[in-house]
């Protein structure tokens, strides 16, 4: 089974990994989450195909998991900040059919509460997702007063995309 990716075989690990990941999403749970930053660290070597598989896990995770389980929020945000940059049609043709009904995961009652980790990641998956109306409260999170790691993780995602 793997447990890390050896930077050699990356391509070849991730993609074992992913058939038993697309089988359950919820597979190798306590692997998932080093899994998933080794991925985003080989980012390069992996092609769109696998790039896809993994973003479609995630919402997977997202849809069928815990809706306040913060690390899947911030992969999301990551991915789809990504891929809007390198492969815009990949998080359209994921997002398309969901559009309609994932507009319940960003209601605006909890971006006008209290910011924590989950509401950012949540507020940037939201802008990356969704044309905003200006004065949605998005915007407010993401201009509001932010912990270090919060504003380094905002101003890193703001920066791939520009």
């Amino acid at each position: 089974m793997l447990m890390s990716l050896d930077p050699r075989d990356v391509v070849e690990q991730t993609d074992r990994m992913l058939d038993y990941l697309e089988l359950d999403p919820f597979a190798l749970e306590k692997y998932f989450i080093g899994f998933i930053t080794r991925c985003i660290d080989h980012w390069a070597q992996l092609s769109i195909e696998t790039i896809s598989r993994l973003f479609l896990i995630i919402i997977d995770r997202i849809e069928r998991g815990d809706p306040l389980e913060t690390d899947k929020w911030k992969y999301m945000a990551h991915f789809t900040s990504q891929l809007r940059t390198d492969y815009p049609h990949v998080v359209g043709s994921a997002m398309d059919e969901r559009v309609q009904w994932w507009h319940m995961y960003f209601d605006w009652p909890q971006f006008t509460g209290t910011v924590n980790d989950l509401v950012v990641y949540k507020a940037v998956c939201a802008l990356q997702l969704f044309d905003l109306e200006q004065g949605h409260p998005v915007y407010n999170v993401l201009s509001g007063e932010l912990t270090d790691n919060q504003a380094t993780f905002v101003n890193s995602i703001q920066t791939s995309t520009d």
